[in-house]
């Protein structure tokens, strides 16, 4: 049988006290940062797992969160959020990350389970409509901390007040991006839509940026449906001034699709992407788009988790986000 390493192993080959070790295994501010580091390191070399659930139990809490988001192309929420579980995993806790595919009797069950084994704070990524749910609203009021990451205007909501919110907020982006196009003289954009979209068309109608919006579909139809649309659309003369892509893939497939089609980018149509992903970097031209500003979410988010858990009683946190309109030269 293998022999079961003990706390006196680990403190043996960190070279600190039986006391430090207890301390740090029990998350106690007193050990200092690099010593705890020493502590863990020589946890993992031996493989010692303290009996942490037991002790949480018996406390009434586990040192678990987790995290709720819709992981739909482009990915970019697992950039912040593996970012995010390595900062809680060297303070102690672990993170289990479920994609919710904005499925509200999903989202219900996985809340249920959580719940029965004692999360001590639930991270949800609300998709419009979603908190119409009142059965999940009346789930996250269970748990001893909630961070909501919504859009502008979700927080109207009243009885949102028991947890910390991070307002997503698009709006800005889109109207920078608008007003840039109207002073280029633009007058008629295709826009391929998706749950932000509204808001984009809203703020463009009211700029005198006329619109036709297409529901591009799931990803999972291929790169190129917003080609195949627009050649079963638009098969002759294109009456389109400017493209707003679903995102930067389709984009530089849009621009390489319009130059065959013997228009000219950003001379005849102005292309903007979204997500301001890498592949701007294949773009046959340098291309516009719409950043969801992922680095100062990351911050964010890390900062609002990272405090409740260590002050659980302290005010409800409002924090904002905004996107960003990244001007390059498909957009003129």
């Amino acid at each position: 049988m293998a022999e079961v390493v003990s706390l006196k192993d680990v403190a043996r080959l960190a070279g600190v006290s039986l006391m430090t070790v207890s301390r740090t295994f029990n998350n106690r501010d007193s050990v200092a940062p690099p010593t705890r580091q020493k502590v863990l390191a020589a946890a993992r070399e031996l493989g010692f797992i303290p009996n942490q659930l037991g002790r949480d139990l018996r406390q009434g809490v586990t040192r678990n969160v987790g995290a709720l988001l819709s992981l739909c192309h482009p990915y970019l929420d697992l950039q912040y959020m593996r970012n995010l579980s390595w900062k809680l995993l060297s303070s102690g806790y672990s993170c289990q990350l479920v994609d919710s595919m904005s499925d509200p009797e999903l989202i219900i069950r996985t809340l249920e389970e959580f719940y029965s084994r004692r999360f001590a704070l639930i991270i949800l990524r609300a998709s419009p409509g979603l908190l119409a749910s009142e059965k999940i609203v009346e789930l996250l009021k269970r748990f001893p901390a909630v961070v909501l990451i919504c859009r502008a205007g979700i927080e109207e909501r009243k009885d949102l007040e028991f947890c910390d919110r991070i307002i997503w907020e698009s709006g800005t982006a889109f109207e920078e991006a608008v007003t840039y196009l109207r002073q280029k003289g633009r007058s008629k954009a295709l826009v391929f839509s998706s749950n932000t979209r509204s808001l984009l068309m809203d703020i463009a109608r009211e700029k005198g940026l006329e619109c036709q919006s297409f529901d591009s579909g799931e990803w999972v139809s291929g790169p190129f449906f917003e080609t195949k649309i627009v050649d079963e659309h638009f098969p002759g003369e294109f009456p389109f001034d400017t493209v707003f892509s679903k995102v930067d893939e389709t984009a530089v497939i849009m621009i390489d699709h319009l130059r065959k089609r013997g228009l000219r980018v950003p001379e005849d149509v102005a292309v903007i992407g979204y997500n301001n992903t890498l592949v701007e970097g294949i773009s046959p031209i340098p291309l516009a788009s719409v950043d969801w500003n992922i680095a100062q979410m990351e911050k964010t988010l890390e900062h609002v988790v990272m405090e409740r858990l260590k002050n659980p009683d302290s005010p409800k946190m409002i924090e904002n986000v905004s996107y960003r309109f990244v001007r390059r030269t498909s957009c003129g």
